[in-house]
């Protein structure tokens, strides 16, 4: 016959055992769902990048560079968006993008005249 201690040993082992299978059939099931949701993405990227090309890529940044010159509107994620839609070739122009983008809102500072903005905003 078991002693008590010995019984609660081994429901808690019994117990440990089963939260272990029971994580490494989620770890299994996600991977798998991971993997899935990757392919498909992957699919879309490469679809984008045949289909739309460097046309996207340029309309996309002429819109980046206009919400980056813009003071309170986050143009930074369209900009991470176009990115990871065209990888290195999309970093490249990205940063060029930025640069344009941050050079118009310092030349928009610079060039208007403060009594023309401070009427516009009354």
């Amino acid at each position: 016959m078991l002693d008590s201690h010995t019984l609660r040993n081994t429901i808690f082992y019994f117990r440990l055992f089963l939260i272990f299978i029971i994580l490494m059939t989620l770890v299994v099931w996600i991977e798998y769902w991971v993997r899935g949701e990757i392919g498909m993405a992957t699919e879309l990227l490469e679809m984008a990048r045949s289909q739309w090309g460097r046309e996207v890529l340029f309309a996309g940044g002429m819109l980046y560079i206009l919400l980056l010159s813009l003071p309170f509107v986050p143009g930074v994620e369209l900009g991470l968006l176009l990115m990871c839609i065209f990888g290195k070739e999309g970093i490249v122009f990205i940063y060029l993008f930025t640069v344009a983008g941050l050079t118009f809102a310092f030349l928009m500072g610079r060039w208007l005249p403060k009594n023309w903005i401070a009427s516009r905003l009354e």
